[in-house]
């Protein structure tokens, strides 16, 4: 017992030798969560689509946290978060992963390693791709008020089972529960992004105008619903 006391470890001691393990081993100190609550949005300023994903992405967060991100045609600060939306990328894609060889499809990762700050990537096969990318995001990140965090392990690619999923939509009736105003724009708007979120590519409303112009922003498809009529009609007037 005398000997065991004389070679005790004092309290301190055992401190420094914890605080010299964790410098030996930093990623026992990286988060499993990145915060992205102060994060740029990088889409191409050069595609109306993409920006309109980008728009899409902000928007859904906004309405969620409170947080307005910022927009950009290039990437931020080395120090800076970023989220990427686009077609394609100079950062390396994980082993194992790829963008499925299908319309509308697309690959979600982390990358942290080229830049000092995290960047998500969201890396459409076509505009589509991107857009739905964007709203798979969404369903993959932690959101709360004024705060925005994803899994650092995020690694995802994903391709829609058919091609079409669109949606009839009556507008020219109103639910008694009130669930949607129809003559309301911010409200049709949100209802089209909560849609578009889980893959919604096309709507058919009974009054194409109050979708019309958003869905275009988009890049979603509108359906018209014709007479036989409408079509002889227009035949005619074609015709002439």
């Amino acid at each position: 017992m005398i000997f065991f006391n004389r070679f005790r470890l004092k309290p301190y001691i055992l401190l420094l030798f914890l605080w010299m393990s964790i410098i030996k081993a930093p990623s026992l100190l990286a988060s499993p969560v990145i915060d992205l609550s102060k994060a740029i949005i990088v889409a191409s300023l050069d595609n109306p689509k993409n920006i309109g994903a980008a728009e899409f992405l902000k928007s859904e967060i906004y309405t969620r946290t409170g947080i307005d991100l910022e927009i950009a045609g290039a990437m931020p600060e080395v120090n800076l978060p970023a989220i990427v939306l686009g077609q394609d990328t100079d950062f390396p894609i994980p082993a194992g992963l790829s963008v499925p060889a299908k319309p509308e499809s697309f690959a979600i990762w982390v990358d942290t390693a080229m830049r000092a700050a995290p960047t998500i990537l969201v890396i459409g096969r076509d505009d589509h791709g991107v857009l739905f990318g964007a709203g798979k995001l969404i369903q993959k990140l932690f959101l709360s008020e004024m705060y925005i965090s994803v899994g650092r392990n995020l690694s995802l690619a994903e391709a829609p089972a058919d091609r079409m999923r669109a949606q009839q939509i009556i507008t020219n009736t109103q639910g008694e529960d009130g669930f949607l105003d129809w003559r309301n724009e911010n409200d049709v708007r949100q209802f089209i992004r909560d849609m578009v979120i889980f893959g919604t590519n096309g709507f058919e409303p009974t009054e194409p105008a109050l979708m019309d112009d958003y869905l275009e922003e988009l890049g979603i498809d509108l359906f018209i619903k014709l007479r036989c009529q409408d079509i002889i009609d227009l035949d005619a007037k074609t015709d002439n």
